[in-house]
Order: structure tokens, then C-alpha cells, then sequence
């Protein structure tokens, strides 16, 4: 008996630390992660290599535009009216933030002269966009003041990220954050991973490589079965 409670306990020590701790190799697997899926683009990993640098506002907004499947439409637009500082903006990305512009209900565009391409974002402003993409909305679907609550509870931040709801937004902050979006159920129901593949937004082997087509949802329930199992044994 007591060899087999040293198992399981062990058995569940090992998954926890697996799917836990998040080491220099996790994070850098992120990127990597997110080139194979697609999301990343691999003329953009370089920007992104400092990995604890803040995210900024630029790239932010284009894995936005990228996960909402509007690229092809932000990439083609061709309205003139700009921002004050579209100078400091990638020449490449230039008829992106005039989509934004042009686009407010997006909320990217903050009625200003200025897109301020090279700012940076909180923790909970980007959340609110994640949300956005997954349908939800605001005192709608969960009340506004509660969002970092309510993101938690769908799996799609981790409690230590929802804490840090104020702190400016880490490349490798992002980019965890999108990979939990990935398992995450939007508002209708389905698998967030499930609609970026049925958009070839995203590459399906990879997909499947890394598991993204299983919920968070199911794999906490099966977490949360063996509990029970050591509770048993005890």
C-alpha cells in the first residue's frame, strides 16, 4: 500500500512539475512554438528573442490581427488617414496600423494623433483583447471590474498572471498567454485552437504536436481525477 501511495503521489509530483514550472527551455519553446504554429512569423522572432523585455504595443497588435483572422485585410488596406507617428512604425506594417485606425471598434485605436507603436501594454490590457477574440464581452458576459477573475476561471491565465494584472505585459508573457488561449473554449462553445485551424490560421500539425487540441478544461478534470485516486489510497 504504501509502495503504491509512493507511486501515485510521485506519479502526481511529476505531472505538476511538468505542467507548472516554467523554465528558461519552456519559454524559449514559446517562440518556437508559436513560429511552427504559425503565429509567429519567422522574420518576427528575432524582435522577439529578448523574451523578458516588455511586449510592445507594435507586436502586440499584430498577433491581434493575426489570431483574429484579419491579416490579409489589414495587409491590403489602403486608406490614407494615418497617425502623427506612423514613422516609427515597420515599413511592412504600416497598412496594419491604418486598419486599426480605421477600425476603432477593434480597440487598438484609442482616438488619439498618435499609435504609439513602441509603448507597452499591462498584463490586464491584454487579457481584454485575448478576451475580445475569444467573444466575450465585457458586462456582458462578465462584469468588467472581474476580469482577471473571470479570465482565470476559463483557463486562460495562470492565478500568479491574473495577480500580476498591473505589471507591464513580457514578451514571454504574451506569448504563454496565447498558448493557454489555445485550449480555451470562446464563447460558442468552441475550442479556440479548433477555429484558428478551421480559418488556416494556424498549422494543424502543430497543433496536434504540441496538444493544443485538448482543453485546459479536460486536462485539469483528469488532474483533478487523480487527486481523488491519492485521496482513495490514503
Amino acid at each position: 500500500m504504501k509502495k503504491l501511495m509512493f507511486s501515485v503521489c510521485l506519479a502526481v509530483l511529476t505531472l505538476f512539475t511538468f505542467s507548472t514550472v516554467r523554465t528558461s527551455a519552456n519559454i524559449e519553446s514559446d517562440v518556437n512554438k508559436l513560429v511552427e504554429l504559425g503565429i509567429i512569423k519567422e522574420n518576427e522572432k528575432k524582435r522577439m528573442k529578448n523574451v523578458n523585455d516588455p511586449m510592445k504595443k507594435i507586436d502586440a497588435y499584430i498577433l491581434y490581427i493575426r489570431l483574429a483572422g484579419l491579416e490579409n485585410k489589414a495587409k491590403s488596406f489602403r486608406g490614407k488617414n494615418t497617425y502623427k507617428d506612423i514613422n516609427q512604425v515597420p515599413k511592412e506594417y504600416v497598412s496594419y496600423v491604418n486598419y486599426a485606425k480605421a477600425n476603432p471598434k477593434l480597440g487598438w485605436d484609442k482616438k488619439s494623433d498618435s499609435f504609439e507603436p513602441r509603448s507597452t501594454l499591462t498584463i490586464k490590457e491584454f487579457t481584454k483583447y485575448m478576451l475580445d477574440l475569444l467573444g466575450y464581452i465585457p458586462d456582458r458576459d462578465y462584469l468588467a471590474e472581474e476580469q482577471m477573475e473571470f479570465a482565470q476561471s476559463i483557463y486562460l491565465l495562470s492565478k500568479k498572471e491574473a495577480e500580476r494584472a498591473n505589471s507591464k505585459l513580457t514578451v514571454k508573457d504574451a506569448h504563454a498567454i496565447i498558448l493557454k488561449a489555445m485550449k480555451v473554449f470562446n464563447k460558442q462553445g468552441e475550442l479556440f485552437s479548433a477555429v484558428l485551424e478551421s480559418k488556416k490560421i494556424v498549422n494543424s500539425d502543430a497543433v496536434k504536436k504540441y496538444n493544443l487540441h485538448i482543453s485546459s478544461e479536460e486536462t485539469n478534470a483528469e488532474t483533478k481525477e487523480i487527486d481523488m485516486e491519492v485521496e482513495e489510497v490514503k
